[in-house]
């Protein structure tokens, strides 16, 4: 909506992928062939984010992202965990399990929103309405549920937080290979 908070995204962008890159790479990326386009939609009230991209012959390609909700809700969380996606994408030139690249996504986003997935973590094993892990790693594809999405996030970012925890970033992406 305007050129100023443009800017302050792209900025914030460029910030993240060079942070995020070295902590899940252990260097900053190289440039892509083409950028990434970014929309912004401060309008909404409910934050959200989606990435999308191609994979084709061992690369990834095509970034697009949309960005909405609350100005700083969408930096400190929204577009960290978007630019998650894009940094494990070119990382691992192919699609991951859901449960790995929402679960190293939801990572990324603020100290506030890894609680509330924390608290979401305690509240489904209280009340028995965890996804087996099983079935956990056998998601191909996002539940049409929202409760579902839930879990799939909450339980990803649990596991991935807990395997990062035992070998760091680097043996977790190994353990992805």
């Amino acid at each position: 909506p305007s050129a100023d908070l443009a800017r302050r995204v792209a900025a914030a962008a460029e910030v993240s992928r060079r942070d995020l890159a070295i902590r899940w790479l252990g260097h900053p990326m190289p440039c892509w062939a083409s950028p990434c386009r970014i929309r912004m939609r401060p309008d909404r009230l409910a934050a959200g984010g989606a990435t999308t991209f191609s994979f084709q012959r061992g690369e990834a390609f095509g970034w697009q992202m949309l960005l909405q909700g609350p100005e700083q809700q969408v930096l400190d969380s929204i577009l960290p965990h978007e630019i998650t996606h894009t940094i494990l994408a070119c990382r691992f030139r192919r699609p991951l399990p859901r449960w790995a690249d929402e679960g190293a996504a939801t990572l990324a986003e603020s100290t506030g929103e890894r609680r509330r997935q924390q608290a979401m973590i305690r509240q489904l094993l209280e009340t028995g309405r965890q996804l087996p892990l099983s079935q956990l790693l056998a998601i191909g594809e996002y539940p049409t549920a929202r409760s579902g999405v839930t879990r799939l996030y909450a339980q990803g970012a649990s596991l991935v937080a807990y395997l990062v925890h035992l070998g760091g970033h680097a043996r977790f992406l190994k353990f992805l290979d």
